[in-house]
């Protein structure tokens, strides 16, 4: 959350889940790239600090706002629709876990 956010976390209140992932990789000396991305609810502290992100991220002007699940999952889908010639490997991955807690939050 502070990486990306600039939040602070003061509450894990729950685990979502977890979501592992297999790509081809970049570096050539590699056979699979594989991540795991762990989910939990949380509540962040009122008070922000300065985002500390990687370079790329860096790069493609990453700005922490706040918008509802839906509104997420939305312009996820435009992007993942467009015709952009590389979109960014996470935007799936996101949208199937962002539609996910939008089913828990139902319930």
């Amino acid at each position: 959350m502070e990486e990306e956010c600039g939040a602070l976390v003061s509450i894990v209140m729950k685990e979502i889940g977890t979501v592992i992932e297999y790509n081809k990789p970049v570096e050539d000396e590699y056979d699979v790239f594989k991540m795991t991305s762990y989910y939990y609810l949380c509540k962040v502290k009122e008070n922000y600090c300065k985002q500390n992100l990687d370079q790329y991220e860096e790069n493609l002007g990453f700005k922490p706002v706040w918008i509802s699940i839906e509104e997420a999952i939305q312009n996820n889908n435009l992007i993942i629709n467009s015709d952009l010639r590389e979109t960014p490997i996470w935007t799936g991955r996101n949208t199937f876990i962002l539609e996910y807690i939008q089913d828990i939050l139902k319930k």
